[in-house]
């Protein structure tokens, strides 16, 4: 199984030998010497933008760029674009050109699980400072191979006379500025410049025609035409080099890795007159070698002992324009820098700021490649401080990683003085975000104040050897989450293998191939329709659901006290090697922390320590660690003596858990405390959200989480107070991603193992109440006085720790005893309020695992499909806004997807209301004992869709109280049967047409056994109450209107989004008619490069169709915004369709014009000609495309008015208002 998921193909894989490289572009040429050495026939490119991991950067535009001239290589068949997958890399999308930082380097991963035979990303493991990068990728993978001669090859080689030359600069990798090459090159040429436009500016006066080429094989074509190459060590570099052509290089002094090797290749001369004899004399003689001898790379010369610091903003047409910058030039002095810099005027620059942020670029020359930022302010005019960097902000270190690729050999790390910055150029820039109102206003006449350190040797290698073990504890994580990972996959591939061998799996294989190829879908709705009419539908029904495959029971739990045993020797084994290394545990420790961790610790050094070290990686939030010693009597104090960071108070005498709480607490000096049991393991990501819930409102008093015995199975998810004073931990022993456990809900209490709330909170409420020492029941005691303050205590499922439970104490017995003496206390102390608890039973737990914020809160229940995720499409925007409302509602929603009954977590938790519980794995066939359990439990079941509201209606022919006395609204939406009524009409299905009646009464009349009925418009609303229907409502969308900025002339292309699986859906049948008959018409009216942009799940066999048509399928993406910005118009030649035209409502929103069909206005009620535009054949529906597309007085017009309508149809408050009335009876 490999790593890595495939984007593209390019050729065919013969199966032979594979290799993947994950750029730069430049080194993927100089790779290619190992290439044809070991016979690599395939060559996988892997997408990647991650500048502070080596500055590799190798986006999709860039790989296709390369694919011609790889393909052209003799023994080269095939390219794969790939990339890693979003679990185990961040922020890839589909159409994105330059993804998001990965986080995941591969050349520490083993060719075997990236599906390949070698891993040319290894190459930077080499000594690339002084070692070529052609043996550098040689050696990386075994080969020999040193690039002394060519080393690939063209179609076909340039044999006529040569002439010109081609010049490639860049604004990084270089050692002379544009003023030193337009005097070198005045009055020679003619001169090709190659690079990219958004670069042309680094030419400065240099004559010449800018050459931008489609792909790398026409640069290589082109600059085997030219006399001559001059340029610096880049992609147009690599291949004259490759090709051995006459070339000089502008050869870096700290770039000593891409020298030319071999004939014809020159160093460029400091001295302009030696520069410009060479140049002449290797133009006079293109085709003859150099007589000229490469003399090896120059030492990296030392920069003079100052510090040179200049700012310069970023504004329309002029770039980042190093040459306009203002400069100041400082003694370099021990300790401090300061620069005071005057800016320039923003006017001066060539016009207006880009909002909504500007960019002040900052440089900082100095040989010292380790500096500290400590300070940036910028003083306006008035002497006043306008702006200054917040280096507290954990954003900040981001913001200032956005520099030159290569500009930093690490991401900025904060310490306690500053922002470090590790620079692997002396001459890196660091971007500042500076909002551009500020910017602009202040900039004439103001100045920017830059403190600095030049930081020593020492200090730098501390941060970083501190940063790296905080890394290396985040792959430990992901180490432990693949392993468990892998061990599901395991069982499920058993699974697998046991259902392939069943006999059912056999017998059903003529169906599945039915439904590869599409069929089902229409079977399944007609026989559905069929289903409808019979007398004994609903019993099919219900002996479907009861015959639909259950999910696999849960494994067996692993014998919990074995697993402890096993983990101990585990943890006491890592323990003893650490005190036998001589290492130190470095923790964490913010000057102005946020939380400030408190850990109260009495022997169990091993645990202690397995608790600490998981501790070393959270450096997401600024915390310091208070560790509280109650005297222990085993190795803790040679781990105490062993650890830099942390706050360590040491104790005389075992004060246990609550004294030493209590005692430990004035210490602190962040906002917030956490609690945290020494023998559990924080898991990553843990603080942080629990700190976002708590902060989230400011009734919320204290957050617990998510407590995972070692055996895999759950402690406790919250915990309830009976009456009687007993308490439950709710959750135990289920699976730790139950769906029953997985939202978040107030509780009565969470556990002290892991408990975060206010320090000053704390402190005004005395601490926890020393009459229940020396421990159990204060956490409980602390959290029933926070309700009776008013305050709310919150469990949150994404703050988890594996808990060893029972670390601390002699033995598990005595932990009982303790907290039964203390359940007595607790009783008499609250009696009162003990009284308005569930009693304890069994079947309390469910209506008791929630603590109500009102005397009855009511529950509803959602049965839709599948889980509704907006970029899903088909309806589910809306289901989400409707759970969303409901629980803003201050109701309880529980939400149970029947045909779709899986979906991960972080989709879930994206998407859905943290509060709102989702079931997953039950499904159809586990509906019914869903409800079982539940019955009594839900005032109101929500049914939407008809497929489903038949199901549920025979499930309630079959047992009449399965609902209890819950209240049923019927969520239909519209009448679908409709939708195929106008199917049958445009595709000319005359037997469809006669039953469509029939088929549409069947529908309407499943609502019969619900006391609501909900559409989503009143023309679908008409169709219930001219039936008899009286109470019906109206739910349409919710939608903030977000227009996008970009204005008419920068928009191109058309617009189509929706969901593309099935050849019978509207959809796909509108794109086919588009592709097939109205956009040969529409080509002759628009210019040439005009496509229409297919946004969404593209699985319909038909669509193969569109090849050439300018129809480009796009695929899914997850956020639309930026192609709303993008396109120009949006198209909606929906044929036939139920309901309301989300798609269209949603292109509104976001500003975009609209041509649809007229059954889409009428839905909508929109006016043709001022909200929109229509049309229903072919050459009308081209006209109206062409006409909005060109006319930009019509586009503003339509654009105004569909803002308009939508603001006044769909306001999220209206929305929200509706779905309260929905839900009072």
């Amino acid at each position: 199984m490999s790593l890595l998921t495939l984007i593209e193909r390019f050729g065919t894989d013969t199966g032979g030998r594979a290799a993947v490289h994950s750029g730069n572009m430049g080194d993927i040429i100089h790779a290619l010497p190992a290439v044809r050495e070991l016979g690599i026939c395939r060559l996988v490119l892997n997408i990647v933008n991650d500048p502070p991991l080596g500055g590799r950067a190798l986006s999709v535009g860039g790989a296709r760029f390369l694919v011609p001239l790889l393909l052209a290589q003799p023994g080269i068949s095939c390219v794969d674009l790939v990339h890693v997958p979003v679990g185990l890399a961040v922020g890839f999308g589909a159409e994105a050109e330059k993804p998001a930082v990965t986080g995941l380097p591969l050349e520490h991963v083993d060719p075997a699980l990236l599906g390949v035979d070698y891993n040319f990303d290894r190459f930077r493991l080499q000594p690339l400072d002084r070692k070529h990068l052609v043996a550098c990728h040689s050696d990386a993978v075994g080969a020999s191979a040193r690039g002394e001669a060519p080393w690939f090859e063209l179609p076909a080689r340039y044999t006529g006379p040569k002439s010109g030359l081609i010049l490639s600069l860049t604004p990084r990798y270089r050692s002379h500025d544009s003023a030193f090459f337009a005097k070198l090159l005045e009055g020679l040429g003619p001169i090709t410049k190659v690079g990219l436009p958004s670069e042309a500016w680094v030419y400065g006066d240099i004559p010449g025609d800018m050459l931008t080429a489609p792909d790398a094989l026409v640069l290589a074509e082109a600059l085997d035409r030219a006399a001559l190459f001059i340029g610096v060590p880049s992609l147009p570099f690599a291949i004259a080099e490759g090709l051995k052509l006459p070339r000089i290089v502008d050869q870096p002094s700290h770039m000593l890795n891409a020298w030319p090797q071999g004939a014809n290749g020159l160093a460029m001369p400091d001295d302009l007159a030696q520069a410009r004899a060479l140049v002449k004399d290797m133009m006079a003689r293109p085709d003859a070698a150099s007589p000229h001898a490469w003399h090896a790379p120059r030492p990296s010369a030392p920069l003079d002992r100052t510090v040179m610091v200049g700012a310069y903003p970023a504004v329309r047409g002029a770039d980042f324009r190093e040459e306009d910058s203002q400069w100041l030039t400082l003694p370099r002095t021990p300790g401090a820098v300061i620069a005071d810099l005057p800016l320039p005027s923003i006017e001066s620059l060539g016009g207006p700021l880009a909002p909504p942020m500007a960019k002040l670029r900052l440089n900082v020359k100095a040989a010292d490649r380790a500096i500290i930022i400590t300070g940036v302010r910028l003083i306006g005019a008035s002497g006043g401080v306008a702006w200054s960097l917040d280096l507290t902000d954990p954003s900040v270190p981001e913001a200032l990683a956005d520099s030159a690729p290569g500009g930093l050999l690490l991401p900025p790390m904060v310490n306690d003085t500053g922002v470090l910055l590790l620079k692997a150029d002396p001459h890196a820039w660091f971007t500042l975000p500076i909002p551009a109102a500020v910017l602009g206003q202040q900039a004439a006449g103001g100045r920017l104040i830059v403190e600095a350190s030049l930081s020593d040797t020492d200090s730098a290698v501390a941060t970083v050897a501190r940063h790296f073990t905080g890394l290396r504890e985040q792959v430990r994580g992901q180490t432990i989450r693949l392993d468990h990972l892998d061990r599901e996959a395991a069982y499920n591939r058993s699974l697998l293998e046991a259902m392939r061998a069943s006999t059912s799996w056999r017998v059903t294989a003529p169906i599945r191939a039915l439904k590869e190829r599409r069929i089902v879908p229409a079977l399944k709705r007609r026989l559905r329709s069929i289903i409808l009419r019979l007398p004994f539908g609903d019993k099919v029904l219900v002996l479907r659901a009861k015959l639909a495959r259950r999910r696999p029971a849960t494994e067996p739990a692993q014998d919990l006290a074995q697993v402890k045993q096993a983990f101990r020797a585990e943890k006491q084994a890592e323990f003893e090697a650490f005190l036998a290394s001589g290492q130190r545990l470095v923790l964490p420790r913010a000057e102005k922390p946020l939380v400030s961790i408190i850990i109260v610790l009495w022997n169990q050094a091993e645990l202690s320590y397995a608790c600490l070290k998981a501790l070393v990686a959270e450096t997401a939030i600024p915390v310091e660690i208070i560790i509280a010693d109650n005297a222990s009597s085993d190795k803790t104090g040679d781990l105490l003596d062993r650890i830099d960071g942390a706050v360590i108070q040491r104790n005389t005498e075992n004060l246990n858990f609550l004294l030493g709480v209590n005692r430990a607490a004035p210490l602190a000096t962040g906002d917030h405390i956490l609690l945290l049991n020494n023998d559990a393991v924080m898991r990553p990501g843990a603080l942080r959200a629990a700190l976002e819930t708590l902060t989230s409102a400011p009734d919320i008093g204290a957050v617990g989480g998510r407590i995972v015995l070692l055996n895999g199975r759950l402690q406790e998810a919250g915990s309830l107070i009976w009456r009687d004073g007993s308490c439950l931990g709710y959750g135990r022993n289920l699976p730790p991603e139950a769906g029953e456990v997985m939202f978040q809900r107030d509780v009565d209490y969470c556990s002290g193992a892991f408990l975060l709330f206010r320090r000053d909170l704390f402190a005004e409420m005395g601490g926890f109440d020393e009459r229940f020492a020396p421990a159990y029941y204060e956490e409980t005691d602390f959290c029933l006085r926070l309700w009776q303050r008013g305050l709310r205590v919150v469990y949150d499922p994404r703050a988890v720790i594996d808990h060893f439970e029972f670390g601390s104490s002699e033995k598990s017995g005595q932990a009982l005893a303790l907290q039964q003496k203390n359940r007595l206390l607790f009783l008499e102390k609250h009696q009162e309020f003990l009284t308005r608890q569930f009693d304890p039973a069994e079947t309390n737990i469910l209506p008791a695992r929630t603590r109500p914020t009102e005397p009855r809160t009511e529950r509803v229940l959602v049965l839709d499909d599948r889980v509704p995720l907006p970029p899903l499409g088909a309806g589910f925007p809306r289901a989400c806004h409707l759970l969303h409302a409901i629980c803003d509602s201050g109701r309880l929603a529980t939400f149970y997807p029947i045909d779709r009954p899986d979906e991960t977590w972080e989709a879930i938790q994206q998407w859905l209301p943290a509060t709102a519980e989702v079931i997953l794995g039950g499904g159809r066939g586990g509906l019914a004992d869903f409800l079982k359990s539940r019955k009594g439990f839900f005032d109101t079941v929500i049914v939407s869709r008809p497929h489903n509201m038949m199901l549920l209606r025979a499930l309630l022919k079959d047992e009449p109280d399965l609902l209890g006395k819950a209240r049923l609204v019927y969520d239909a939406e519209a009448v679908f049967a409709i939708r195929e009524k106008h199917r049958a009409r445009v595709l000319g299905l005359p037997d469809a047409l006669k039953r469509a009646d029939r088929e549409i009464e069947a529908e309407l009349a499943l609502a019969g056994i619900a006391q609501r009925v909900v559409t989503v418009s009143p023309g679908e609303a008409r169709h219930y109450t001219q039936r008899g229907y009286r109470d019906v409502h109206v739910l349409g969308h919710g939608l903030t209107p977000a227009p996008t900025p970009r204005p008419f002339a920068d928009r191109h292309h058309l617009l189509f989004v929706g969901l593309l699986q099935h050849d019978e859906s509207p959809n796909v049948d509108s794109l086919l008619w588009f592709g097939r008959e109205i956009m040969p018409l529409l080509r002759p009216l628009l210019p040439d490069a005009v496509e229409l942009q297919a946004v969404g799940r593209n699985g319909a066999p038909s669509l193969d169709s569109l090849a050439g048509s300018g129809v480009r399928l796009v695929g899914p993406v997850e956020d639309l915004t930026a192609t709303y910005d993008r396109c120009r118009v949006f198209i909606a030649p929906t044929r036939f369709a139920g309901g309301i035209p989300h798609k269209i409502h949603e292109a509104a929103a976001h500003g975009i014009p609209v041509v649809a069909t007229a059954l889409l206005a009428e839905q909508l009620g929109w006016t043709p000609g001022e909200d929109l535009l229509t049309a229903d054949t072919p050459e009308d529906f081209a006209r109206q495309v062409a006409a909005l597309y060109q006319d930009e007085t019509l586009w503003t017009k339509l654009r105004t008015n569909a803002l308009a309508r939508l603001t006044a149809e769909c306001d999220p408050a209206e929305f929200d208002r509706r779905v309260r009335a929905i839900l009072t009876f």
